[in-house]
Order: structure tokens, then C-alpha cells, then sequence
């Protein structure tokens, strides 16, 4: 086994200039209603070289923050925002004073202030403050301990016959962030001496999870470990495990509360969303951190099990799921594809999961980079005439994936930002730019291109809020003739999408974009998008409403307001305008119901176990000798010369395998580390790389072989299985060998002696980038390059 640990520049910036050219073409209702898509029941300016214009972004260090929202549209806000016979600067009082302390929450650490330190932003965080406090007030007076409010009506309603403080709990973590004492004891209160799960009704097992669990998770978290919350989340948890009680483990998509008895099975004939199914493990999996009850665990893992299967077994578009799947046999039914409803948090969750259980479970992220190297090549369209980048669905899945629809929900502009903070994992682009390989400047690249996409749906309308669902002219497919509404040409609103939900999708990745890129724009976005809230959604006498049509101003009202607008919609715009150190997003991960849980290490099971399951898995399903090399690596992370034909009966492309994200970042570090050790160890510290090898191949480098890896043993003997399990299991092993090459050390053209390295190389390439080339012993004009991304195993085989 060779270990690569390469700095060669020169080649990568070759690589970048020629060769390495990313083409995303060549590889890799019973749930809800059909009318609103609901369930029924500092500043861092990082340039991102070859994005592009800001729009596809590239923060500009120069940049100004446009003057096209003057002081007085901000007073003109603030007028609407609050009574019109107060004092001109009452609402600051409203929303509090601005100071540091004391923190209603407990953060590790905690910031320096809740409040940006320039005056502008501070303003404006206490704005959305202040329309939290307006929305909380409207509730509170009229439908306190409601699950839902009708703030037109002042009437709320229930889910289940006393319900189960829907509002109350998904508001909870929002008024610990922004310090508001009064809402957060009133609601405690509440929660304490009113709230109760012993009762009998049927709820939503995904709506609950993240709402209602999540939210009491991060309460409790945020509160400094008040246990009345992590005991609701127990007992509301451990009566929602009877939706698990299926024949597969597959959960149906509502669960059955049995009041003071214990769950018992029963049938639900409905369908469940792939989303949803897939969308309870952070909150499941921090629950049984917490309590220490394996069977939270094991539930949410049985579900992420089937999925493997699904994808392993060839039931998926190369990692794109259709949207519903049956409970009873776990798998998909029906072949729809899509990043909208029922499919969305499901990628999410793919990463998501991997950062929250501090990277232990790379099994997640290679799903989840699976599935993003099939968005790039499927479901990404350009607008006609001026390019908006959207992500559309495949009505027809794997049937027909050249069919691409150009519809897309509000709800996939969650993705741009996640795209972001995937490439990242949490880090400014500034502070990860050292660790960031291709794809990840691609991802956030495409991130930037989407979630400007997303702020012109809000842009284009008459109200400057955006519909539930747009569909974008495209040259050569199907579009509507324009029909005269006024619409930029780009961008079409059906009658019948035209209503705003007060949704948080795009404002969520406004924040994440810009905590990650540092680009101003950003919140220059949010504050418009904010403003337009409280022109046309704010009540004039208190709390705000959903929008009927956006493309008329004023919008007529919908007598509607979400539990997600305290939750998320507000949440995320006080983070975009407040200090960087507010809920870092390296230590944080927030559920897709903004309810931010730590970042935590599990105890309760061994999770590097779920990636060695997956690695073995897919060897049993896809024998050694079969392993090839997919088309998304080959179009990526190959080079290959005219005269090499990729076909060809002397030789295979694929006899030289490579698995481009084999180990995680942390694994990398955890190796590289060792393999320094050792390499002192064996050598003595400081020793110098030597010139030459005795077989003149060699130049710059230090080595030695691996017989004991002492107290690395534990961690490394691992990842070393992880490689060995691709291999049959008769695979005869030499001791591990480590090659360190100098910044300008390389490796010259030489052929392998086989009676001395075998017929097989298995190689995990650290440290920097590199490029290997391969050439034809008989065809000096046959060659091709692989680009090595630290991390990647690559296996010669059959010399």
C-alpha cells in the first residue's frame, strides 16, 4: 500500500489550466395538499477564483453595499412595523436594548455580542427582532397554545385535541437567540405546566420531528441543559417510534399517539415521502446521544440502511431518489425526481448528518457527493435569454432523465446554500480556500448562481416577495407564450403558484452564503426581501399573513401564519444581519427546521461501523473484478490523449480504479498525522528528503514500511480494512509503505516489477493535490492523467 503525501503546484496548476475541465454533462397526498404544499395536519470579503462575476460567487473585495435602499425606506419600515403614533425610534425599545449581555443562551463558545458591531446591521437586526415580537404578540393575545394561528380570524387551531405546542416549541430557540426573556418565560411556563402527550390523535411524523422534537432538542441545548425540555423530547419521541413499526423499518408517513398507553402497530395505507423518512435521524440520533436509548439510534439508522440499499442495488438515478416510497416492501414507488417537496431534506440530511456527528460517518458524505455530481448533470437548466441557473425534476426519474421540467418550488432554494456549506463543512471560504478541491469551488459556485436565481423570483413581482413555484422559459423546451403580466422574460408565475407562504428557503441560504463567502450582497438581499415582508404581510394590528399573488401590489392576504416564519424565516434574517460568531456554523448544525443542535461525537454506537457496512456492501454487490470507474470520475478526474481509446480490447481505463473522496477530512488528517510520526520515528526528526532513489525513479522524498503503527494502531488498522474490504478475501497484503514526496519531489516513468510490487497498487493520496500520468509501454502517444484530490485511493491492478 502506498501512502502519497505530494506537493506539486506546478502540476495542479497545469491541471487546472488544460486538463482539468469540469464537465457537469458527462456523468458522475396524503402528505401534503396540492394548494400551498403543507402538510395537512466582520466582514470577509473571500475571492473564489474562476467563479466568475459576484453573481457567481465571487465576494468583490472593493465592493460597496448599493444605495439603492435608502435611510428613508428604512424609516418608512419602521413605520409600518409599529404603531404610527409612537416616537420615531419606540421600536428600538420594542425590540430591547442592544447589549451584550446578559445571553438569554448558552453558546460554546459564546459570542462577543448578539448585535453586529456596525450600527446599520445592528438597526436592522433588531427590525426583524421587533416583527418577531409583533408576529408573538399577535399569537399570543388571541391563540396561545395553538398549534396553528389564523391571524386575520385571531383564531388558532389543533392538530390533535389539545395539541402538541407546535408554535410555542418551534418559536423556543428563536427567542433564546434574540434575548427575549419575557416570550421565552411565558412560553416555558406554558410548556411546564400545560403541555401533556398523554392523548390519542394522529400527527405527521416528519412535521413533529423537526418541528416539535428539534425544536425542544435545541431548547434545551440553548438553555444550558434544561431538562424539562429533554424530557418532553423523550416522551414525545418514544410515542412516535410506533410510525417505525412496519415490516422493513420504513416509517409510515404519520404517526398514531395512543394516548396513556404505550405505542402499539398499526396501519397506515398512505405512502411515505422519501423526505420525510429521511428527514428525522439528526433529531433521533442527538436524542439518543442525550438519553443514551440506542433504540432512537437504531430506528433512524434502520431507515438510512434501506436508502443504502436502494442506491447500492441500482434502485436510483446515480444517488437521485424518486419521491415516495412504500412502507410495507421499502422501495421507491413511482419514478418522479425532484429537489422540491417530499425529495428536498432528504439531500440535505446526507450532509447534515456527517457534520453533525462530527464527521464520523463519511458513509453520508459520499452519498451526499454521489447525489450532487447527479444534480450537476441532471437537473441543472439555464433560463432563457439571460442564464439563470435552476434546478428542475424529472417527472419520468431514471426512465427518461433527459427530460428535464423547468419547474421549480421555492422550496429547492434551500440548496444553494447547502451546496456552499458542503463544499466548506462549516468554514469560511477564506479560512477552508487551502482544503478546497474543484468540486467544492464548482459547488459553491453553483450554490452563488442558484441563490441569486432564487432572490430574482422574489425581484421580478410586482410585491418583490416570490411565489410558491416558478417556471423558467428555456430556448429549445416547452414554455408558456409570455402573457403580458409584466413578467421578466426569464420567469413565469402560474395563477395558481402565485401565493407566498412566508417560506424561509431562500433567506436560509442568503445567510449561509454569506457567513461563507462574506459577500455584502447577501444581506443587501435579505434586508429588500425583509422589507417587502412588512410592506405587504404585516397586519395592521399586529402579526403577519400569507399572500394569495405576489404579482399584484398590494398582494391580497391568506389568513395564514406558519410556525416557520418565528422558526426559520425571521431566524435565519436576524443571523444574516448579526455578528459571524453568532451560532458558528463549524460547531452548529441547524435541523431543516432552523432548530441549530451541537456538533457531537457519538458514544452510544460505533458509526465509523455504517461506512465499513457500506464499503463491504458495495463489494459484495459489485465483485472486484467488476469495479469500474464511473462516468462522473472519468469525465472529472481523467485526462486522456486522443491516441488513448478508453475501449480499447488491449488494455482498460478501468484497470486503474480511483475513489475520488475515499476518507473524510478528518481521516486525512487523522493518516497524515500518523504517517509523520512514524515517518520520525523511522528516520529520526528533521531528517532531510533524500535526492535519489537507488533505482534513480525517485527524487525528493523520504519512505519507509509500516510493520507496527504502535498507539496509531487503533485508529489507522480502519481505514486500512476500509481499502482491504474492496479485495477479495484470499488478497495476499504486503506491510503498508509510506512515500513522502517534497514540495518538488516526483516520481519518474518507470514500469512496476511485479515479482517484487505484485500485480496490484493500492494507493490513498494525502496532503496535496497531484497528478499522476500513465503511459502505453508499447504507445508513447497512448497516455491519460488522473488528478489525485487528497483523500483518494486509486488501485493499479492486473500489471
Amino acid at each position: 500500500m502506498l501512502l502519497v503525501h505530494s506537493n506539486k503546484e506546478d502540476a495542479v496548476a497545469k491541471w487546472r489550466q488544460s486538463a482539468g475541465r469540469y464537465n457537469a454533462g458527462a456523468d458522475a397526498d396524503a402528505v401534503r395538499d396540492g394548494e400551498n404544499n403543507e402538510v395537512i395536519q466582520h466582514k470577509t470579503d473571500a475571492a473564489i477564483p474562476g467563479a466568475g462575476s459576484r453573481y457567481h460567487g465571487v465576494p468583490v473585495p472593493d465592493y460597496q453595499p448599493p444605495d439603492t435602499i435608502e435611510d428613508e425606506v428604512d424609516r418608512e419600515i419602521e413605520h409600518e412595523l409599529f404603531d404610527h403614533d409612537k416616537p420615531k425610534d419606540a421600536w428600538k425599545q420594542d425590540a430591547g436594548p442592544i447589549t451584550p449581555s446578559p445571553f438569554l443562551f448558552h453558546q460554546t463558545p459564546p459570542p462577543a455580542s448578539l448585535w453586529s458591531s456596525e450600527p446599520l446591521w445592528a438597526e436592522r437586526q433588531q427590525a426583524v427582532v421587533a416583527a418577531f415580537k409583533d408576529s408573538w404578540r399577535s399569537y399570543a393575545e388571541h391563540a396561545f397554545g395553538q398549534d396553528e394561528y389564523h391571524p386575520i380570524a385571531h383564531k388558532g387551531e389543533t392538530w390533535i385535541d389539545g395539541g402538541i405546542g407546535l408554535m410555542i416549541i418551534d418559536s423556543l430557540d428563536t427567542m433564546l437567540l434574540m434575548n427575549l426573556t419575557d416570550e421565552y418565560n411565558q412560553a416555558r411556563r406554558w410548556i411546564e405546566r400545560d403541555l401533556d402527550y398523554s392523548k390519542t390523535g394522529q400527527v405527521n411524523l416528519f412535521e413533529t420531528t423537526i418541528r416539535v422534537v428539534g425544536g425542544l432538542l435545541s431548547a434545551y441545548h440553548l438553555s444550558g441543559n434544561d431538562d424539562l425540555y429533554l424530557k418532553k423530547a423523550d416522551d414525545l419521541a418514544s410515542r412516535l417510534l410506533v410510525a417505525f413499526e412496519t415490516p422493513t423499518g420504513l416509517p409510515w408517513a404519520n404517526a398514531k399517539l395512543f394516548g396513556t398507553k404505550l405505542p402499539s402497530s398499526y396501519f397506515d395505507p398512505n405512502p411515505t415521502s422519501t423526505a420525510e423518512a429521511t428527514t428525522v435521524q439528526m433529531e433521533f440520533k442527538y436524542l439518543a446521544h442525550l438519553t443514551g436509548k440506542k433504540e432512537y439510534w437504531d430506528k433512524a439508522e434502520t431507515v438510512m440502511k434501506i436508502i443504502t440499499d436502494r442506491v447500492k442495488g441500482g434502485n436510483s438515478l446515480e444517488g437521485l431518489l424518486p419521491i415516495l416510497m412504500n412502507p410495507q416492501t421499502g422501495y421507491f414507488q413511482g419514478h418522479e425526481i425532484r429537489l422540491g417537496s417530499r425529495g428536498d431534506s432528504y439531500y440535505e440530511y446526507l450532509l447534515k448528518q456527517y457534520l453533525q456527528t462530527a464527521r464520523t460517518e463519511p458513509v453520508y458524505r459520499a452519498m451526499y457527493d454521489q447525489a450532487v455530481a447527479a444534480i450537476k448533470k441532471y437537473l441543472i437548466g439555464y433560463s432563457h435569454p439571460n442564464n439563470l441557473l435552476f434546478l428542475g425534476e424529472l417527472p419520468y426519474g431514471a426512465n427518461q432523465p433527459d427530460k428535464l421540467s423547468n419547474k421549480m418550488d421555492h422550496l429547492v432554494c434551500f440548496m444553494g446554500g447547502n451546496l456552499a456549506l458542503g463544499a466548506t463543512e462549516g468554514l469560511p471560504v477564506s479560512e477552508a480556500m487551502a482544503q478546497l478541491t474543484r468540486s467544492d469551488l464548482e459547488d459553491v459556485k453553483i450554490g452563488a448562481e442558484l441563490t441569486r436565481t432564487c432572490y430574482e423570483t422574489y425581484n421580478v413581482t410586482a410585491s418583490g416577495l416570490a411565489p410558491e413555484i416558478v417556471y423558467f422559459r428555456v430556448k429549445d423546451g416547452y414554455s408558456k407564450p409570455d402573457d403580458g403580466t409584466g413578467y421578466q422574460q426569464d420567469i413565469e408565475i402560474r395563477p395558481n403558484d402565485a401565493h407566498n407562504l412566508l417560506r424561509p428557503e431562500t433567506v436560509e441560504s442568503l445567510f449561509l452564503m454569506y457567513r461563507l463567502t462574506g459577500d455584502r450582497q447577501y444581506r443587501e438581499w435579505g434586508w429588500k426581501i425583509f422589507s417587502n415582508f412588512v410592506k405587504h404581510a404585516r397586519l395592521p394590528d399586529g402579526g403577519y399573513s400569507a399572500l394569495n399573488d405576489v404579482t399584484v401590489s398590494p398582494p391580497p392576504r391568506r389568513d395564514k401564519m406558519d410556525t416557520f416564519w418565528l422558526a426559520e424565516t425571521l431566524k435565519y434574517l436576524y443571523l444574516l444581519f448579526g455578528p459571524q460568531d453568532l451560532i458558528p456554523l463549524d460547531r452548529y448544525v441547524f435541523n431543516t427546521e432552523a432548530h441549530p443542535l451541537p456538533v457531537f461525537t457519538p458514544k452510544i454506537v460505533d458509526p465509523g461501523a455504517n461506512w465499513s457496512q457500506y464499503v463491504r456492501g458495495l463489494a459484495t454487490a459489485t465483485p472486484y473484478k467488476d469495479l469500474c470507474n464511473s462516468s462522473t470520475t472519468l469525465s472529472t478526474y481523467f485526462h486522456l490523449s486522443p491516441s488513448c481509446d478508453e475501449r480499447s480490447s488491449t488494455y482498460s481505463i478501468h484497470d486503474f480504479l480511483l475513489f475520488p473522496t475515499f476518507l473524510s477530512k478528518d481521516e486525512q488528517y487523522l493518516l497524515l498525522e500518523a504517517c509523520n510520526r512514524k515517518l520520525k520515528r523511522s528516520l529520526g526528526k528533521g531528517a532531510p528528503y533524500e535526492r535519489g532513489h537507488f533505482d534513480g525513479v525517485i527524487r525528493g522524498y523520504k519512505e519507509c514500511v509500516v510493520s507496527d503503527w504502535q498507539k496509531d494502531a487503533v485508529r489507522v488498522q480502519p481505514l486500512i480494512d476500509r481499502v482491504k474490504s474492496l479485495f477479495p478475501k484470499d488478497t495476499h497484503w504486503d506491510v503498508p509503505h509510506i512515500l513522502d514526496l517534497s514540495k518538488h519531489g516526483e516520481i519518474l516513468a518507470h514500469i512496476d516489477n511485479v515479482e517484487y510490487s505484485g500485480s496490484i497498487v493500492a494507493g490513498l493520496s494525502l496532503g496535496s493535490p497531484a497528478i499522476m500520468t500513465l503511459r502505453h509501454k508499447d504507445d508513447a502517444k497512448c497516455w491519460f492523467e488522473v488528478w489525485l484530490e487528497p483523500g483518494s485511493l486509486y488501485i493499479q491492478r492486473y500489471a
